[in-house]
């Protein structure tokens, strides 16, 4: 996948008054802040990352799970995907009743095989 900068992201601004005084005038370059874009995904990956940090400090998550599935084992007609996330599903389920209550987030990583 090929990633290229947006139409116009960056390459124009909005000016107008700062905090609602007008007596300061300010400017602010317009992004399009997409994943998509080359421009705006460095910066918005460091705050997901940050706000993850952030988030499993405050809630004291200190285990860290891996689930992979073998492509093989994905019923046919099934997509990827919904199949990944009912087997997340399955497994936290099975993960809290064992150790009691369980805070948990995904982040997803598919590979095409080759």
């Amino acid at each position: 996948m090929q990633q290229k900068r947006k139409f116009g992201c960056g390459n124009f601004s909005i000016v107008g008054p700062v905090n609602d005084r007008l007596d300061r005038i300010g400017c602010a370059r317009l992004m399009c802040n997409t994943y998509g874009c080359v421009r705006c995904l460095p910066k918005k990956l460091r705050r997901v990352r940050t706000r993850i940090a952030q988030i499993a400090s405050e809630q004291k998550l200190l285990k860290f799970v891996t689930l992979t599935l073998d492509p093989k084992k994905i019923p046919q007609g099934v997509r990827s995907e919904r199949y990944l996330r009912q087997t997340w599903r399955k497994m936290r389920v099975l993960l809290a009743r064992r150790f009691g209550k369980s805070i948990s987030s995904a982040c997803w990583n598919f590979k095409n095989q080759v």
